[in-house]
């Protein structure tokens, strides 16, 4: 999940494979050439019921299947790494031991929000008081413009914890005074990450994409007790 609350996709296959990572003999996808794999990026709009398809990487055809990983990092970057893979060095059914980074759209275009004077880690607790954070940026969404992000997980596939938690704020001068969420059952105690979103100085149409998604700032680590 992205701080601009849309859901990307990596990795994995459309079908389900055996633990070898190879379909039995006689079985579509037994050769490597018909391997069952998504080497595109692709961006879900859970409001819209909308998927974009990205293409694939244009230096990496090859697979990353199971145990791939995709992890939002601090900086609004997603790292993609790890996954099973039949081809190229990897034929015998290795796991990938390389990593790369994918840069959204949304680090292109247009100036991030800067934050103040920002001390990490910020304490926030659910359903207590605000917390008041200097922002002397332009305006933010009034509709996700603050954001905290559950710390992604390395384990397997599929991560329970994810969470996009758009927080009610309130704006005066430069100032920014942040509701925590209401109780821990929406938002566990632990660490977060705290994203400031902008709207987009690229219009949803220009970008290629049928709304505007925003641009997140940099994050700040938040602890949520």
């Amino acid at each position: 999940m992205l701080p601009t609350g849309v859901v990307l996709i990596a990795n994995g296959g459309p079908t389900s494979l055996p633990p070898s990572g190879r379909p039995p003999a006689g079985e579509p996808g037994a050769d490597l050439v018909a391997f069952p794999k998504i080497t595109n990026i692709q961006l879900l709009d859970p409001e819209i019921h909308h998927t974009y398809d990205l293409g694939p990487w244009p230096d990496d055809y090859m697979a990353r299947g199971y145990h791939g990983i995709a992890l939002l990092t601090k900086d609004a970057k997603v790292l993609i790494a790890g996954g099973v893979s039949l081809e190229g060095p990897y034929g015998v059914g290795s796991e990938r031991a390389d990593m790369r980074f994918y840069e959204p759209g949304y680090l292109h275009q247009g100036e991030r929000p800067q934050w103040g004077d920002v001390q990490e880690p910020i304490s926030m607790s659910a359903g207590k008081a605000r917390i008041t954070i200097p922002y002397a940026g332009p305006d933010l969404k009034e509709q996700g413009g603050v954001v905290l992000m559950a710390l992604g997980s390395f384990t397997h596939h599929f991560d329970h914890n994810q969470r996009y938690l758009p927080l009610k704020y309130v704006r005066n001068g430069n100032m920014l005074e942040i509701t925590p969420p209401t109780n821990t059952s929406i938002a566990p105690k632990g660490d977060y990450i705290l994203y400031l979103v902008r709207p987009s100085e690229i219009t949803g149409e220009k970008a290629g994409m049928l709304r505007d998604f925003g641009i997140p700032s940099v994050g700040k680590h938040v602890v949520l007790n």
